[in-house]
């Protein structure tokens, strides 16, 4: 096993290369597959032997105290908005929930923004919510700009002859299903939000401030989504629930909470006017 750079130099320790298998055992090539087999299985520069050869694999790679440590693939664009993204550990993530049996994760344009997106194979039939199921779920183990964007569902994942996921045959996002409102609540946030950024088309799953967004027209939104609704929503609300769709399930998911019963507010009001009277006692001197 090698490591290599540019130029198929090795890689010194710590620094990242590329996997290349090497060895007496290697296959000499893809049967009946000439250009693949140029592709892929190169002379190997590093032994004496006559005829020796490696195979390139797309797998990148670092070795840090004698322990080979997997970096991700040549091909993976994984980045975006100068973070790293960890495709396979989105994929990961998406596995461990016991709807899904396959997911295959890459960087795809997503309602017009490069973004981490996933195709997925299910082990049952879909359901309506099942999307923001799985989103939550990967939120709960991951950073949130490692939530893919949109999910695509599909029967299973087009694979070539070497069994990689042909990347080409994944079919592509549906980019009206990342952007469309579909509660009551998320209809009213998606009004106020165009109004207030002075803009159409929002994308309900996108930050306020990557929809050009700044602080003070963020005030401006949550006033008017107070006043609108009927409820309180400060700015901290909304920065905590950055896009439209989290916003609203948070607002949705306060409004389904039971309100304390009379009885149990006015003996919260009569505790908190005992202290009251009790502060001032003792702040007089007097007795309570």
């Amino acid at each position: 096993m090698q490591l290599l750079r540019r130029e198929f130099e090795f890689a010194p320790a710590g620094l990242t290369g590329q996997i290349a298998i090497t060895g007496p055992l290697l296959a000499r090539g893809y049967l009946g597959q000439p250009a693949r087999t140029a592709a892929h299985f190169r002379p190997d520069s590093g032994v004496s032997l006559p005829g020796s050869r490696r195979y390139l694999t797309r797998d990148l790679g670092s070795i840090e105290d004698g322990a080979l440590y997997f970096r991700g693939r040549v091909d993976d664009p994984a980045t975006v908005h100068g973070q790293h993204i960890d495709l396979l550990a989105i994929e990961s993530a998406l596995r461990g929930h016991i709807r899904v049996r396959e997911a295959f994760a890459s960087i795809a344009d997503a309602a017009g923004r490069n973004a981490p997106i996933a195709h997925v194979v299910l082990g049952i039939e879909e359901r309506p919510d099942l999307e923001l199921e799985l989103k939550d779920h990967v939120a709960g183990k991951l950073p949130a700009y490692m939530v893919p964007a949109a999910l695509v569902f599909v029967d299973a994942l087009p694979r070539g002859r070497d069994g990689e996921v042909d990347r080409a045959r994944l079919p592509a996002v549906n980019a009206r299903a990342v952007r469309t409102a579909r509660t009551d609540t998320e209809r009213i946030l998606t009004t106020i939000w165009e109004e207030v950024l002075r803009t159409g088309s929002i994308n309900v799953e996108r930050p306020f401030f990557e929809l050009g967004g700044n602080s003070l027209n963020l005030l401006t939104a949550a006033r008017l989504i107070s006043e609108r609704m009927g409820r309180e929503v400060t700015a901290a609300d909304m920065l905590r629930n950055v896009s439209i769709r989290n916003l609203a399930r948070h607002l949705d998911a306060g409004r389904a909470q039971p309100p304390a019963s009379e009885s149990t507010a006015r003996r919260r009001a009569a505790a908190r006017l005992d202290a009251i009277h009790r502060s001032a006692a003792r702040a007089s001197g007097g007795r309570p």
